[in-house]
């Protein structure tokens, strides 16, 4: 099969690391291997000393695996899958899907999650997400409309949502859960950004939980602010998906790093600290952000997040944001991501809200416009 370019991990991989100030940056703050350690017990410690570099377990070492089931209810190991959050996506969606399959996705959507798709012949129909007076909503009876046409094969989703940080409302969430089912519709559910729900409201629960027909997508890169560990995982029942994607991953990467599988498991044992370290700094720049765009209203409009690390805010008027990106990266030491490259109207642009540098670069961002357009 051939992919397009991918275009945002292009524009990343051009700029991410020459650029020193970043507004777009969707993983939360990371830490320090010595501060991961004044985390750790006596026997914690040691057993991390006494690992070794050999070969784990292709779906992931038992104990890490152990150790994500806790996230699930209802779940055992033998149904959690470990590997890169990018390359779950990968093996996942090619053992899912055929050509001829006809799927919907959310719109924006991270490009692998409809290239692939598209890649493999699938009828791809795109389902925007509906923007009212700077409130994000998804629309139910577009999608209803959409399986009355034709019957539709899966549905692609993300919450909390990137690049919008949209989060549904339990009630539509559920509708969704209600149609899939009583349409015999297979659901992936990219939750990368789980457990990062705003003003502290009691988090969705995992779509593998709630709906047996689907696979759940999670990992330590966005929420637990440890995206160099490259560790993530999918959580489905479905036993033959399971054997598809273990198979298809004999492929590519085999298995996983142990190091980072080690310290991954780590972590989990300790995520409320992670997690609450990571909402307190995202809820921090968010109020940060709210004020900048109330100084600056005249060319920006805020559009409110209610889950994740992110925010899909736009320009007033004629001002394009790959315009302003451009500019940006060329003479201002300010990377921010347009949002063309999500396939969306160029009025918008992702804002990162989950590291501690966040506001001074939001600062020299706000003095640019002001400058520029004030």
């Amino acid at each position: 099969m051939k992919y397009e370019p991918f275009r945002l991990e292009r524009y990343f991989a051009e700029y991410e690391f020459s650029i020193n100030r970043q507004l777009s940056s969707s993983d939360c703050e990371s830490i320090s291997l010595n501060t991961l350690f004044d985390l750790l017990d006596y026997e914690e410690k040691k057993e991390f000393m006494n690992m070794t570099f050999g070969y784990t377990e292709s779906s992931g070492s038992i104990r890490l695996r152990e150790e994500i089931a806790n996230l699930y209810s209802g779940f055992t190991p033998d149904e959690i899958f470990v590997a890169a959050p990018e390359e779950c996506i990968y093996l996942t969606l090619n053992s899912l899907f055929e050509k001829g399959d006809r799927i919907v996705v959310l719109s924006p959507i991270y490009q692998s999650l409809v290239e692939i798709p598209r890649a493999a012949g699938c009828e791809v129909v795109m389902w925007p997400l509906l923007n009212r007076e700077g409130n994000w909503e998804i629309d139910i009876d577009f999608l209803k409309k959409t399986i009355r046409e034709k019957p539709v094969r899966a549905i692609l989703l993300n919450f909390p949502h990137n690049p919008t940080g949209f989060m549904p409302s339990s009630e539509d969430y559920r509708e969704l859960v209600d149609i899939a089912r009583k349409n015999n519709i297979f659901i992936f559910s990219d939750e990368m950004y789980w457990l990062l729900e705003h003003d502290y409201r009691e988090p969705l629960p995992s779509m593998c939980t709630v709906y047996e027909d689907s696979v759940s997508l999670f990992g330590m890169s966005k929420s637990f602010g440890l995206p160099g560990l490259r560790i993530g995982w999918i959580a489905t029942k479905k036993k033959d998906l399971y054997s598809k994607v273990a198979h298809l991953k004999d492929y590519t990467t085999i298995c996983s790093s142990a190091p980072s599988e080690h310290l991954a498991r780590i972590a989990l044992r300790h995520r409320d600290f992670f997690i609450g370290r990571s909402r307190d700094i995202i809820r921090s720049n968010i109020d940060y952000a709210v004020g900048v765009f109330e100084d600056l209203e005249n060319i920006l409009e805020w559009n409110e997040p209610s889950g994740s690390s992110v925010a899909f805010p736009a320009f007033k008027g004629n001002i394009r944001a790959s315009d302003v990106s451009r500019d940006l990266v060329k003479g201002h030491d300010l990377l921010m991501l347009p949002g063309k490259l999500f396939d969306y109207d160029d009025r918008y642009f992702r804002l990162g809200l989950g590291r501690k540098n966040f506001k001074d670069a939001l600062y020299a961002f706000k003095k640019y416009l002001e400058s520029r357009y004030g």
